[in-house]
């Protein structure tokens, strides 16, 4: 147990090295393990304490390729209340962009049946957005009329709000959102200046559903829908086997264009740790086209019997 504890805190410790942001909202491969950073319904969802430590690299040898870390924690108020309450946070750095985002989640499920839920959940926090003090050198931006009016790059704060809703059964779920409806979480005055973030609002709708072939196998289909104000929607598309109740392999397809495989270990009834990897079929770079995605979590249940299926 101690050393699980030791390399939780280990991958939490990642989180405090860098990110991305002009991808309108960060982008992971298993939000299955971390849906409450674009969901606030999904807190408390699963009757189950949770803390989830992540970091994702990609396109690796791009210079300024995004880099995201997050931390998240969810759980229900009370063992009685169906009230559940959570906190995410998350950095972000894509070249000379520097995001961070911590929100606040609180939601209400109402039991319509015996073993289905539906959940109600609003998101409030605070995003930073800034730039390095470097873009002022940069050859691509020198004489930029944007950049020379904005003088000052220093850290400017936003406030953030959100709402979705989460529905479950047993075998299969369903969550509609938008994580940030306040329309920027900076000032659109570098629109000019080439690989400035977007300030659209997403909007996220992710369902899946498990279908049990025997006792020890188990296939989960799922997709991410992903729309916003200025982009073409885009979608992640993933087949899941759960084997032995304690391994999960997949596979894993996006709409830009990538590949990949996801993997998770259950090391106890508490830990559990992931790997992902996709490879873009973008012309990015001959080096450049892999991505990697690596998480922790620890998870304690709060009910002795619950209805807590894991999505």
């Amino acid at each position: 147990m101690s050393y699980y504890i030791r390399l939780f805190l280990v991958l939490s410790s990642l989180f405090f090295t860098e990110v991305f942001y002009s991808q309108i909202f960060p982008n992971f491969n298993q939000y299955i393990y971390n849906s409450n950073v674009i969901n606030p319904a999904y807190a408390g969802s699963s009757e189950r304490l949770n803390i989830t430590a992540a970091s994702r690299f990609q396109w690796l040898g791009i210079r300024g390729a995004p880099n995201t870390q997050f931390l998240s924690v969810h759980s229900l108020l009370t063992k009685k209340q169906p009230i559940g309450f959570g906190v995410s946070i998350v950095n972000d750095n894509l070249g000379y962009e520097n995001s961070f985002l911590i929100n606040g989640d609180l939601s209400y499920t109402i039991n319509t049946s015996l073993y289905n839920k539906l959940s109600f959940g609003v998101k409030l926090g605070l995003g930073s957005f800034s730039l390095d003090d470097d873009l002022l050198i940069d050859d691509r931006v020198i004489g930029d009329a944007s950049l020379a009016s904005q003088g000052d790059l220093s850290t400017s704060w936003k406030l953030n709000l959100g709402f979705g809703v989460f529905y479950q059964t047993r075998t299969f779920y369903l969550g509609v959102s938008t994580p940030r409806i306040i329309n920027s979480i900076h000032t659109n005055r570098l629109n000019t200046v080439e690989g400035t973030p977007s300030n659209a609002i997403s909007y996220f709708i992710n369902t899946g559903y498990i279908y049990k072939v025997r006792n020890d196998l188990s296939l989960k289909p799922a997709v991410l829908l992903r729309l916003n104000d200025s982009n073409p929607i885009s979608y992640d598309l993933s087949m899941n086997f759960l084997i032995n109740q304690r391994y999960w392999l997949g596979v894993l397809y996006g709409s830009d264009q990538s590949l990949g495989i996801i993997s998770t270990i259950k090391l106890d009834d508490k830990f559990r740790i992931g790997y992902s990897y996709d490879y873009s079929f973008q012309n990015l770079s001959i080096n450049a086209t892999s991505s990697h995605e690596i998480f922790l979590k620890y998870q304690l249940k709060l009910r002795p019997k619950c209805n807590c299926p894991e999505f």
